[in-house]
Parts: C-alpha cells; sequence; structure tokens
C-alpha cells in the first residue's frame, strides 16, 4: 500500500488536504471521492522548446 495522509476536517465540514499532496485530480467513481496525484513526466517534455535568449 502507499503512504497514507490524515485529513481533518473543520467545524464548517472544510477538508485539510497536507501540502505534499494538494495537486490532485478529484473523480468520482460510483459513491465514492478518488483523490489521485498529478504526475508530469518532465523528461519527457525535455528539448522541446528552443531557447531564443537573444531578444531578451
Amino acid at each position: 500500500m502507499g503512504k497514507e495522509f490524515i485529513l481533518t476536517i473543520d467545524d464548517r465540514g472544510r477538508i485539510t488536504i497536507p501540502k505534499e499532496v494538494r495537486e490532485l485530480i478529484m473523480s468520482v467513481e460510483d459513491s465514492k471521492i478518488v483523490l489521485e496525484p498529478i504526475v508530469v513526466d518532465v523528461d519527457k517534455y525535455y528539448g522541446i522548446f528552443r531557447k531564443d535568449l537573444g531578444n531578451v
């Protein structure tokens, strides 16, 4: 099983999500709320942008 976090609910019903996992994708499957981390493969985009430092 992956890493687990404790979420707290305040008196107004708001959930506090730990900073480490705040960027999430939320979906609803049947009657469950599913939170998944956003994973970006940085290496996939390496080198696709041209550097043009002459017009700075």
